[in-house]
């Protein structure tokens, strides 16, 4: 999770929250962006050297806050205007093994220009896979 607080306003600036299966420039990813006018969409590749897919719109004003959620191959992202109360953008299903890359994109879409985005709040929670263990299976030592 994280704000998107600021981005230029080149016509084809974007920045968001991205997962990678690794850091090659055709890598299966998917990411959750917002564009100078503050619509968040996600946008998914689903196998390395795939076709880039647009899925799901949020109008703007229902941003900054972006989130991003794995649940095996299932991808979910979502937008918030306050960071407590989530708007599904969209779903995804991506093959991607279980060591993934992580972090914050920012694209300006010109090779000639730089974009500059300011993010805030960046947040990454991965759940434990280890189960805790029960109560009764606890075994005092003396």
């Amino acid at each position: 999770m994280a704000a998107i607080d600021a981005l230029d306003d080149a016509p084809n600036a974007k920045a968001g929250l991205m997962f990678r299966e690794s850091l090659a420039a055709d890598a299966a990813m998917v990411t959750v962006l917002r564009d100078p006018s503050g619509r968040m969409y996600m946008v998914y590749r689903p196998t390395r050297g795939g076709v880039l897919t647009k899925a799901g719109t949020a109008n703007a004003g229902q941003g900054p806050y972006a989130k991003l959620v794995r649940r095996g191959d299932a991808f979910r992202g979502y937008c918030s205007s306050d960071g407590k109360n989530w708007t599904v953008i969209a779903d995804a299903t991506v093959g991607m093994g279980e060591k993934i890359e992580m972090g914050m994109a920012v694209a300006s879409h010109d090779p000639a220009a730089l974009a500059t985005a300011t993010f805030s709040g960046f947040e990454r929670i991965e759940p434990s896979s280890k189960k805790a263990p029960e109560l009764e299976d606890v075994v005092d030592e003396e």
